[in-house]
């Protein structure tokens, strides 16, 4: 199955998923997914990742999305407080 992003730096990005439909997905941002490539470790990846990951994508029941495509949309109000 994958989630489709839609709106935003990340639309038209598609994401594999395992298991049901998140409500929301947090995407991380573009530049910092950049500083994520450079990190050797999948370990450190995965931690930065979840740290980072603060764009809110929401799936919308009405949408026309497929069993194994699902279209999640931009949806900035539930976006995640960075902490410093």
């Amino acid at each position: 199955m994958k989630i489709v992003l839609m709106g935003g730096e990340k639309d038209g990005l598609e994401v594999p998923i395992s298991g049901s439909r998140p409500d929301v997905f947090y995407a991380v941002p573009n530049l910092d997914d950049e500083k994520i490539r450079k990190i050797k470790g999948d370990r450190a990846k995965a931690e930065l990742r979840e740290k980072f990951a603060i764009l809110a994508y929401s799936f919308r029941p009405d949408d026309q999305s497929s069993r194994s495509r699902i279209k999640m949309y931009r949806d900035p109000k539930r976006d995640r407080v960075r902490q410093s």
